[in-house]
């Protein structure tokens, strides 16, 4: 399943009657997707969003992977969400784009990890790097209309709206780790609604 995540313009944080937390983000702008990635036993996804033109646009970055062990059972799950330094991301999703970011550089990402028997926590990272230079390839581009929901334990994302863009090839690491296989696109435009759902 796709998951994409875009910028946040607009934050929005409310508390269901049950206790679940919901955390709303408008975006509209450039954009990057690794839609799955995988290496070993780390499997993921990772989409990052900026909401307007520039450096110095807002920029929001969801995350989330998963780490099995040799019987495929999960050892821990994580999901990120939250904004980032608008220089973190560079280009304007039409050739090439470079993501470097340094976990430090952003208070306002939040890092949950799900582990069994024990439950989720919650936190800034505070550490870790993720590096990656998109580089466009015309293999398909998409205009696209979605209503995508994503669940992995202890959250649920759901993205609704329309994005432009293409395939993209991707080279670098995450907190030190080589991609081996992965799916990636980026593009100029996304306009949509992003919700993260945390009971």
């Amino acid at each position: 399943m796709k998951f994409r995540l875009c910028m946040l313009s607009l934050l929005t944080m409310t508390t269901l009657a049950a206790g679940q937390t919901v955390i709303t983000f408008h975006s509209k702008g450039a954009f990057v997707d690794i839609s799955n990635f995988s290496n070993g036993n780390i499997f993921g996804s990772l989409s990052v969003n900026r909401n307007g033109v520039g450096p110095s646009a807002e920029t929001d970055m969801q995350l989330s992977y998963t780490v099995f062990d040799s019987n495929f059972n999960v050892i821990t799950s994580s999901f990120g969400f939250g904004t980032i330094p608008g220089n973190s991301l560079q280009g304007d999703g039409t050739g090439a784009m470079n993501l470097n970011l340094d976990l430090s550089t952003a208070p306002n990402f939040t890092l949950c990890t799900f582990t069994p028997n024990t439950g989720t926590t919650c936190a800034s990272p505070g550490q870790g790097t993720i590096n990656f230079a998109f580089r466009r390839l015309d293999q398909f581009s998409f205009h696209s209309v979605d209503n995508l929901i994503q669940s992995s334990p202890g959250v649920r994302f759901q993205t609704s709206g329309t994005s432009d863009g293409n395939s993209a090839s991707v080279q670098g690491t995450i907190f030190g780790t080589a991609l081996a296989v992965y799916n990636a696109e980026m593009g100029g435009q996304r306009s949509a609604t992003h919700s993260v759902f945390i009971p």
